[in-house]
């Protein structure tokens, strides 16, 4: 069993006899604490935030009591019109006298024109605690103190000052005047509220953190921003290990070495080294104490565990990497392993060897290949793997390890390239209606801009999502600019659902459902505006080439109010294992009149796109065009790159 020896340490403090004791008793780490000694919860704070040890504002005797069960409180202070709160409760003005439950207790003295004064005091019962408070006068905090910043603009609001206050850290709780005003629930969303004008005590509590207060005298038809930054309550780790190159964390962390301040509170801290048994420890810390861990690891078993494929099914016929897979498993100490693979029939196909085992994660691709370098026939594939200790290592059970796992190839999980620009999957203006297999993931961060007017473009993100191969989403984000300048954005999101068909059918066809927002006038993206669709893609396939259209309809409110038009699409297409070259359109009509009459321009496209070798990357061009009777096209182009999983 590995020897793990915990324990905090104290750090020192001045020595006091107890008859005038206040504060951190000055013991050492294994002593424990005397009768009223003064110590710092987790989210304490002393006011101002100098140690208690060296604080002459606040003291504290104690004297002993028969009183069991009960502490006895005395609380006064050398200037009149003080007011006393415990527990953030107000108990009456200074002085004052009373009982309390042992245990811990905030007490603060709140005196207009001083500072706050406030202390966390651990109470033993027969005792009897007299506590002194000697504010000094007060200073405007925000005009010197850098955890508190304040601006101010005027207001028309008369008899009112407005605020707003910003903490860099969430999840704490607002006061003014000792009230509880509401919770700063996230980083750098401001809290906003108004008071009467006139000097006001505002208080930030928040775990972990020592409590920032501060008195503001405040105008009306004033708006005041206050940021504040909380000083965050630490102790320290210390950790020694052996090995000397184990590698430790606290909380996920990177690796960490020697001591390191951590937050007061629970941490687990991981150590681990390749080939031995990692170890876990949670640890609390304490406000200026530090945790030591010394700890040794015990030498691992030599053991493989974990064996399996990132793609237990996949098609050796796809490019890129959707043509392979890749065999993993772990390791906890050093060794050899060889994996055999073998097809349905039994007939060893192929040999993965793993000469030096050095690490926990191994991993070989395979790419479903004979050894003519033809794909292998469907089926399923086993997979046994014959690992080994190094020498004078033991493994886990004796002798070498072996284990199982399979591998299904299947020549009908073809993926294809396609385009998602506009959150259209297929070509720019015709959605495929082919589904891609479930789970291929694809996305794409293009360009495009009228041909001769690059200063006015549109930037763009593009991804589509397979769900479980029946259905593909598909979403879009653009920024547009204007002679170099921002002019909007385009968002826009589709659904294509399959309806018949499949990649061997003759014909396939699906539902698109389509929406697209601009807040640009005229987009440079294609597809852009404010509009919803709802068409019915159908496609014919003759080996790799494809001819499609897409009868539908869509609400086009761009103009003051809507306008209903009926909208055709048609594309034609090639395709093989890493590249997909096509053409496609679309042209609104209007159904206003009789017969419906086309809306121009119509729009078309020239595009191409290439899987670039075995990487999963993807590169496109466009060429986008409008026509429009009686003048010249307008052309534009685009690039992307992108990749397919």
């Amino acid at each position: 069993m590995p020897s793990c020896k915990r324990y905090c340490m104290n750090m020192p403090s001045r020595s006091r006899p107890i008859a005038l004791l206040l504060a951190f008793a000055a013991l050492s780490a294994r002593a424990p604490a005397l009768p009223g000694s003064i110590t710092a919860p987790s989210g304490a704070v002393t006011f101002p935030s100098s140690p208690l040890s060296t604080n002459d504002k606040i003291a504290v005797v104690a004297e002993a009591t028969e009183n069991a069960g009960v502490s006895d409180l005395e609380a006064v202070c050398q200037i009149d019109g003080a007011t006393f709160y415990i527990d953030r409760n107000y108990v009456g003005p200074i002085p004052y006298a009373g009982k309390l439950s042992p245990g811990s207790h905030y007490l603060e003295l709140d005196l207009p024109g001083y500072e706050p004064l406030g202390i966390w005091l651990t109470l033993d019962e027969k005792t009897k605690y007299t506590v002194t408070f000697n504010p000094d006068q007060n200073v405007p905090l925000f005009a010197t103190n850098n955890r508190v910043t304040v601006t101010s603009v005027p207001t028309l609001n008369a008899g009112i000052s407005n605020y707003q206050i910003f903490c860099a850290i969430g999840g704490g709780e607002l006061y003014v005047d000792q009230i509880d005003v509401g919770p700063v629930p996230m980083a750098n969303i401001p809290f906003a509220g108004s008071v009467a004008p006139g000097s006001h005590y505002f208080e930030l509590e928040l775990p972990g953190y020592r409590n920032l207060g501060f008195w503001l005298s405040l105008n009306d038809k004033t708006q005041y921003t206050i940021t504040l930054a909380p000083e965050r309550i630490t102790g320290y780790i210390s950790i020694n290990v052996e090995p000397a190159d184990a590698l430790a964390s606290i909380d996920g962390s990177s690796a960490i070495k020697g001591t390191v301040e951590a937050a007061i509170g629970s941490h687990r801290i991981v150590i681990k080294r390749f080939g031995y048994i990692e170890q876990q420890i949670n640890v609390q810390v304490t406000e200026k104490a530090t945790y030591y861990v010394d700890l040794s690891l015990e030498k691992a078993p030599f053991a493989v565990t974990g064996l399996g494929f990132d793609r237990p099914r996949f098609n050796p016929r796809n490019v890129g990497a959707q043509g392979r897979t890749n065999l993993r498993f772990e390791a906890s100490n050093y060794g050899s392993a060889r994996a055999e693979i073998r097809g349905p029939d039994g007939a060893l196909v192929a040999i993965l060897d793993f000469p030096n085992i050095d690490t926990w994660v191994q991993s070989r691709s395979w790419n479903g290949l004979g050894q003519d370098g033809s794909p292998l026939p469907d089926g399923v594939y086993t997979v046994t793997l014959t690992a080994s200790p190094v020498a004078g290592l033991p493994a886990q059970a004796g002798g070498s390890a072996a284990i199982r796992t399979q591998v299904r190839i299947d020549s009908s999980l073809v993926i294809r390239s396609i385009g998602i620009q506009s959150a259209v999957p297929g070509l720019l203006y015709m959605p495929d209606p082919l589904i891609q297999p479930a789970g291929t993931l694809a996305a794409e961060v293009s360009w495009f801009a009228p041909w001769g007017e690059a200063q006015s473009s549109a930037f763009g993100i593009s991804a589509a999502l397979s769900l479980a191969g029946r259905a593909t989403l598909a979403l879009n984000a653009s920024e547009e600019t204007v002679s170099g300048a921002s002019a909007g954005s385009d968002l826009a999101g589709s659904t294509l659902v399959s309806l018949l068909g499949g990649r061997t059918s003759l014909v396939s066809g699906s539902f698109f459902l389509r929406g697209a927002y601009s807040s640009i006038s005229t987009p440079s993206l294609p597809g852009g505006g404010k509009k919803v669709e709802a068409s019915l893609p159908v496609s014919l396939r003759l080996g790799e080439f494809s001819a499609a259209l897409s009868p539908g309809a869509l609400v086009d409110f761009s103009a003051s109010s809507p306008s209903l038009q009926a909208l055709g699409r048609a594309g034609i297409w090639i395709e093989g294992g890493s590249f997909r070259v096509g053409a496609s359109g679309e042209l609104p009509l209007s159904l206003a009149e009789s017969p419906p009459a086309a809306i121009w321009p119509a729009e078309a496209a020239l595009e191409g796109r290439l899987m670039l070798g075995s990487t999963p990357l993807v590169a496109s061009a466009y060429v986008d065009a409008s026509f429009q009777p009686g003048t010249g096209p307008d052309f534009g182009i685009g690039i992307g790159l992108g990749f397919l999983f």
